[in-house]
């Protein structure tokens, strides 16, 4: 989708989304250096693993009865969709609040994924009426939200993820691979205008993520200071 300036108040959102061991946070932090250098201010948003807030927290416990709590989520991906929409609402008033207490405003919130990771790691069995429930949900959460002005999707393919896991010691067991999988089909369904209501004013863009993440860096901090009007002594 097409980005207008125009249409968006500072600070501008630019969020990297990917599924996991894709490199977001290789990326995320060479962008930043690149805009910093150039005296762009920035602040930086984490989305959270759902169940780090009290909420979630407290849901997750009262599901801890061995293999329970999988099967919530697989059979009940309202219940997952409610976990991640208080993890992400509860850490966006703190994001807003630091952008508050700043004496000056950063141009540029450099966002680790954002509520479009909502729709891409909350997916379960759904189906009609059920499926309805979690996309009106899904759809409440998006309202209340902070969205993304820009969204890069980091894209490579699962076997390269699950290598670059590997190389930090990290092991994918047969359960993660389908999540992986699954997760990697959402995003691409919403990064390729299926899910337009979700997408709508936000501009949307596929990156090669076999690339050099500093090749990738580079390109994303020269698209988002040219669409934002920044030079370098901005």
């Amino acid at each position: 989708m097409p980005y207008s300036k125009t249409s968006l108040a500072k600070p501008v959102f630019v969020s990297i989304e990917g599924v996991d061991g894709v490199g977001k946070s290789t990326v995320l932090g060479l962008v930043r250096t690149e805009l910093r250098k150039a005296r762009i201010p920035t602040i930086d948003y984490k989305i959270p693993a759902y169940g780090q807030t009290f909420t979630a927290s407290l849901l997750k416990t009262l599901f801890r009865i061995p293999g329970y709590l999988e099967f919530i989520y697989v059979s009940f991906p309202e219940i997952h969709t409610l976990l991640i929409a208080a993890d992400t609402l509860f850490f966006e008033r703190k994001l807003r609040q630091n952008i508050a207490n700043k004496t000056s405003q950063p141009l540029i919130i450099l966002g680790d994924r954002s509520v479009l990771a909502n729709y891409a790691y909350s997916g379960g069995k759904e189906d009609g009426l059920r499926k309805k429930l979690s996309d009106e949900m899904r759809q409440s959460l998006f309202k209340r939200s902070l969205r993304p002005d820009m969204a890069f999707l980091l894209h490579t393919s699962l076997n390269t993820v699950e290598h670059r896991l590997n190389s930090k010691g990290e092991y994918l067991s047969d359960t993660d691979k389908v999540r992986l999988a699954t997760v990697q089909d959402r995003y691409l369904k919403l990064f390729n205008g299926g899910e337009t209501q979700f997408t709508e004013g936000i501009h949307t863009e596929l990156i090669d993520a076999d690339r050099r993440p500093e090749d990738i860096a580079s390109e994303l901090s020269k698209f988002i200071r040219t669409q934002c009007g920044c030079d370098a002594t901005c």
